[in-house]
């Protein structure tokens, strides 16, 4: 289970997804803030920069992986772990997300459990 220390960025186009998202979230102790658009979550993880971001590859405005791109160019924002949520699921897509950045990849559909151990994995590289 995550702490109320750990704060975590949902960045989630669909508003059903991202609601869930940040309901279970908030339920294991996630302190959880999220925007449904690759600009309005890089300005979120400006303002309150997250030691994990959960990121939807497929978004209006910008995508997740120039959103992935952008996160590791800021010297502010480049140490964030990121976890890539999509329903992309070829070979190929898990490569270019991770050649991005991504420390981690999870295709939708998901179950609750997997994402909390991704979490949870990627917590303890913090």
């Amino acid at each position: 289970m995550g702490n109320t220390l750990t704060r975590i960025a949902v960045i989630e186009d669909d508003a059903d997804l991202n609601r869930l998202l940040c309901r279970r979230l908030s339920r294991a102790d996630y302190e959880v803030h999220s925007a449904a658009d690759g600009v309005a979550g890089l300005a979120l993880m400006k303002e309150f920069p997250p030691a994990i971001a959960v990121i939807d590859w497929m978004m209006p405005k910008m995508s997740g992986i120039e959103l992935i791109q952008r996160v590791r160019q800021d010297p502010e924002l480049s140490g964030i772990k990121i976890l890539m949520l999509t329903a992309r699921s070829q070979e190929g897509d898990r490569i270019r997300a991770r050649n991005s950045g991504a420390d981690d990849y999870l295709v939708k559909p998901f179950a609750a459990t997997d994402l909390l151990a991704s979490l949870q994995a990627l917590e303890q590289q913090i």
